[in-house]
């Protein structure tokens, strides 16, 4: 690696006050591009959508001229063309970089995309016949839009994926290409994630996100060059690194403070990413470690908002570089102090102002200046700090509005060059390769094509998009030929430096007083010796100026299902009990009904409260609600929940069950950021159930992420482990005096199935057989992580019990045959299973049958590593065990047909490999998936007991749908059937089950059915404004139930179906 020292043995001629350097023989010349700027073709020959493509086709205000890259310089069409023009200047290079999306359209190793394979490969054997060297940017900021429904760079799994991305380019490019950089200017693209007006993909996660995505970046950096130096260098001997930028940061004085500001500026924005390869102690820079901790304590976090590397991921990390890419444009002046307004942020923790000299020369970049004695000082910098690196540039370059005779781009070239050899012959700085941003005009980012820094000029109106050669281009070329910059323009390097800032303001100050010009506003008086030995005629020329879903009625139906039919159906089967003592429930059982916050509190954006997954989709996809309805106003429980304690004291309930908004109690979901109102809100709430003899029963998260982390990918990062757990804490801290039951998730089955398709729960992701994985990792951790803190800081004084609520229907084998019959037991370790066997069975994990398939359908897919995360041995032992209680949501029965489907897509459905349906006789609701069966109750129960030594149970939700029929016969015998066979759970099979609780306390809106399907006791009026609450008739019979604490005398007779009415 050190070998890269070239040798400087040259002669250096001092003629009229500068140094007439030349270049060592084995100097590297080059140009460089990046896929999106220039290749165009964006949605052809199969190539997957990026994150710039979803920005400037969804937010076309975000570019200064809402341009976009769909065309952009057409390189896919025209690569032949690009390699003539670097043959042209003569490069030893071509610094480009591969289209992530184009390779693998979804980003994944699994779906790789042949014709974007050829296209490289056609491209870099062009490069070779011209005898150019292929420079390969792995990423070049166009994330594919699949990975980032993940998450993106925040999420550490996309360190995983890209390495496997790495791997497939290595394969199939590394015989011919021999340098390699795995990320383009990290410090730039992680801003997509601390802003949401920007750089894709603009997610408004400042001084969380972008640190997020500096850990993912950096690991993935470290495991692909290790890959490489493991599987690949010895055969191909290429060489690895990443490119890196910095301006250098001149203290605006001598003073302690500004020398100071210029090191904390030098540090975050270069040593952040630097540190932890390029130093000999590896890690990030204990100064900016320091201030990121010490602010984010300040701000309220229970932790530092820069993620913390292990020892072995330090040692891991440090000396993954073959050499340091360097990517530099312009100096700014420091001094202390914040002159942003958001907090928390980089910005906010480096704490510097960085400004601009007004005698430095403007160019076609308002914040960029031509500085070139800062190219020498940032050199310098990195050579002392981190021991003398081999340096590529692998960009440097100027932007200007569109000249054919760019004086200025040749300027700055030769000045930063000279600065450059300065730096190598003075200093001692290992300089080995020089690459120019760019080689032709492109889509210059959020600047779209209002910003020019091609070496050759590309007309974008012409469809054919001609390129032509401008000034610099002949220059460069000859820089290159001669290794030597020009003499001519190094005469008099300050006196040079002023004829250029006025033939740049000449022309425009002759014809463009009036208007004025950002070149003109800082020059001098033009004097006739300053034009000496320069052509009018050029400079007349030598800028040109710049002018520059309805709501859906839905008719109540009839469900054509005789009374007659439903007791006798739901009871088909059942053993009948004569003995009294079967509908009696024990002693210390108890009653309770269960709401959840976004489904009945409405007030969605009232007191303080943030928005959270469901607020986004039922404002932004309205499409996937049945009704087109929202809940924004709900049932109205926050202002009405003294109402609801009223119909609970009237039901005689001895708990509620009822969810914490995650949003209205800290409304961007971190714990810097508490609402008073919302603590105040539940605190009122439980107060007014205990007044009245009601036990709160708490459910921490019921659906309802706040969208800011759902932004950071939501529960397939594994950082909302973190973040749960410090929702959780606060929530035992104010509660916990009042609350003695927790339940730390609802039905994770089901809304980890929002990450499966993007028609189904908030948040809609489309990930088949990926992100459910990855969002159950996840909450498994988290759901752990919460009760090891309760009982570790809680559980001593406040005497509580912390448990899970999973979900599952019984699966009943259609044909009595080993096959039927193992394909409902795959249903139930999918569906259960996956959750419940690393907390309640004896081994931990997840169970082997799931493991097992899930494994070999990733490899058949051509995945690199199994799509269902792995456990580590301590992981295992933390989760295993973490429930004082089993939390069972069961509604209704299916009948399981092994499944012969087998796509080569992945999905979850594919893994289980099972087919449901359910028997036309068993009685009807409301939902399609709910049938009255309820001896798969029992079975249910009976297989809990079995598969997880007699847990404690308590129902945590059954319940039944209609239309919102307060004579609701048909929710009276579900209920009915369901306790009966409950019971008999009980007292026959010994099931250890202590609470019933009844979905729900009254209707609401129910998901994605809206309001189309009712579950509640208690009818309510959504029509009204006032949303007044009525009981039904399954409401007085479960009253009833919870005072006698037994099944009614004339539900128990045989024929009591007489006593119904024919139809609901």
């Amino acid at each position: 690696m050190r070998s890269l020292f070239l040798c400087l043995v040259a002669v250096t001629v001092e003629t009229h006050g500068f140094k007439n350097y030349t270049f060592p023989a084995d100097f590297m010349f080059g140009a460089a591009t990046a896929s999106y700027q220039i290749e165009g073709a964006w949605n052809l020959s199969g190539k997957g959508v990026n994150i710039w493509d979803t920005l400037t086709h969804d937010n076309p205000e975000f570019i200064i001229d809402r341009s976009n890259g769909d065309t952009a310089a057409n390189s896919y069409f025209m690569y032949k063309e690009d390699v003539q023009l670097l043959k042209q200047i003569g490069a030893d290079f071509y610094r480009f970089s591969v289209s992530w999306a184009r390779i693998l359209p979804t980003g994944q190793i699994n779906i790789v995309n042949q014709a974007g394979i050829d296209y490289y490969n056609r491209l870099i054997n062009e490069l070779l016949a011209n005898g150019i060297k292929p420079m390969v940017t792995i990423f070049h900021w166009d994330l594919p839009q699949k990975l980032q429904d993940l998450g993106g760079m925040p999420n550490i799994l996309i360190a995983d994926i890209f390495t496997d991305y790495a791997r497939l380019l290595f394969e199939n490019f590394g015989d011919r290409v021999k340098w390699w950089i795995t990320f383009n200017e990290p410090a730039v693209f992680v801003t997509g994630y601390a802003t949401g007006k920007g750089f894709a993909p603009s997610v408004n996660a400042s001084g969380i996100g972008d640190y997020m995505s500096v850990h993912t970046i950096i690991l993935a950096h470290a495991k692909t060059y290790r890959m490489y130096e493991r599987d690949f260098r010895p055969k191909q001997q290429g060489k690895v690194s990443i490119t890196l930028n910095s301006r250098w940061h001149e203290p605006r004085s001598n003073s302690t403070e500004d020398v100071e500001s210029s090191e904390r500026a030098m540090q975050f924005y270069l040593g952040l990413h630097a540190h932890p390869i390029f130093s000999q102690k590896g890690d990030y820079p204990r100064l900016v470690k320091e201030r990121i901790a010490n602010n984010s304590l300040a701000e309220g976090f229970f932790r530092s908002r820069l993620p913390k590397f292990t020892e072995q991921e330090i040692a891991y990390i440090r000396g993954t570089f073959d050499f340091f890419g360097l990517n530099h444009y312009s100096t700014s002046l420091t001094s202390p102090g914040f002159s942003g307004s958001q907090m928390p942020s980089l910005e906010g923790d480096v704490s510097v102002r960085r400004l601009n000299d007004p005698k430095w020369i403007a160019t076609g970049g308002e914040s960029r200046k031509v500085v070139p004695w800062g190219f020498r000082k940032l050199l310098n910098w990195i050579r002392k700090e981190y021991n003398n690196p081999p340096v590529f540039i692998t960009e440097n370059g100027v932007a200007d509005k569109e000249e054919f005779e760019d004086l200025l781009r040749v300027y700055y070239h030769t000045h930063y060059m000279y600065e450059m050899l300065k730096a190598m012959f003075d200093d001692g700085c290992n300089v080995i390769g020089y690459i120019a941003w760019s080689l032709i005009d492109n889509f210059e980012w959020t600047s779209g094509y209002t910003e020019k820094f091609g070496l050759f000029h590309v007309n974008f109106t012409d469809p054919g998009r001609a390129r032509t050669a401008k000034e610099s281009s002949r220059v460069f070329a000859e820089i290159i030929e001669t290794r030597q910059i020009p003499a001519r323009y190094l005469q008099d390097v300050q006196q040079n430096k002023t004829r250029i800032m006025h033939l740049i303001c000449a022309p425009k100050r002759v014809f463009e007083a009036k208007r004025g010009c950002q070149y003109c506003r800082q020059a001098e008086p033009i004097h006739e010796s300053h034009l000496k030995n320069f052509n009018l005629s050029f400079l007349t020329a030598l800028y040109k100026l710049d002018t520059s879903p309805s709501h859906r009625d839905f008719d109540r139906i009839s469900l054509k299902m005789k009374v007659l039919g439903i007791f006798i159906l739901a009871f088909a089967g059942a053993e009948i009990q004569r003995n009294p003592a079967i509908y009696h429930f024990p002693e210390g059982f108890k009653f309770g009904v269960a709401t959840a916050s976004y489904q009945v509190e409405g007030a969605w954006n009232e007191d303080g409260k943030g928005i959270n997954i469901w607020d986004y989709q039922t404002h932004n996809e309205s499409y996937l609600i049945a009704d087109g309805s929202t809940g924004d106003v709900a049932c109205d429980s926050y202002h009405l929940y003294e109402k609801d304690v009223t119909l609970l004291k009237d039901l005689g309930v001895d708990f509620y069950r009822f969810s914490f908004s995650w949003s209205r109690l800290l409304p961007n979901g971190h714990i810097n950021h508490i609402n008073k109102a919302g603590i105040e809100y539940y605190n009122k709430l439980i107060n007014a159930l205990l007044r009245e003899g009601i036990e709160p029963l708490a459910t921490i998260y019921h659906w309802d992420l706040p969208l800011p982390l759902q932004e950071l990918g939501g529960w397939p990062n594994e950082l909302m482990a973190d973040y749960y757990e410090d929702y959780a804490k606060l929530l035992f801290e104010n509660f916990g005096d009042r609350i003695k039951f927790w339940i730390t998730f609802n039905e994770p089955s089901v809304f980890t199935a929002g990450y499966e398709s993007k028609t189904y729960h908030a948040p809609s992701i489309e990930a088949p057989g990926f992100g459910k994985y990855l969002a159950s990792h996840t909450l498994l951790k988290a759901h752990a992580r919460a009760y090891h803190l309760y009982n570790e800081t809680f559980k001593e004084k406040q005497g509580g019990e912390v448990g899970i609520t999973l979900n599952i229907g019984w699966c009943e084998p259609k044909e009595d045959t080993e096959e039927h019959i193992a394909a409902c037991e795959r249903l139930q370790q999918f569906e259960m299973g996956l959750y419940g066997n690393p907390i309640f069975s004896e081994e931990g994990d997840y169970p082997k049958v799931v493991r097992d398939r899930v494994d070999a359908n990733s490899k058949a897919e051509g995945f690199e590593r199994s799509r269902l995360p792995k456990f580590t041995d301590e992981e295992i032992k933390y989760i295993r065990g973490t429930s004082d209680f089993f939390g069972l949501n069961h509604y209704s029965t299916y009948l399981g047909v092994p499944s012969t489907e087998n796509t080569a897509e992945p999905s979850y459905e594919n893994d289980i490999g099972i087919y449901l349906e359910q028997d036309d006789s068993w009685p009807e609701s409301a939902s399609s998936w709910l049938r009255v069966v309820p001896w798969g109750f029992r079975k249910q129960l009976v297989s809990i007991k079995e598969r997880y030594k007699n847990p404690r149970i308590i129902i945590t939700e059954n319940g039944f749908s209609d239309r919102g029929e307060l004579q609701d016969y048909g929710r009276i015998h579900y209920y009915i059937g369901y306790l009966t066979e409950m019971l008999k759970a009980i007292h026959n099979d010994s099931v250890d089950v202590f609470g019933y609780t009844a979905w729900s306390l009254m209707d609401n809106f129910e998901w994605n059915q809206g309001y189309t399907e009712r579950f509640g006791l208690h009818y309510v009026d959504f029509s009204h404004p006032d949303r007044p609450r009525t009981i039904k008739e399954s409401g007085k019979v479960y009253k009833e139930i919870v005072e006698t604490r037994q099944i009614p005398e004339r539900y128990q007779e045989e024929n009591s179906e007489e006593k119904l009415s024919t139809f609901w």
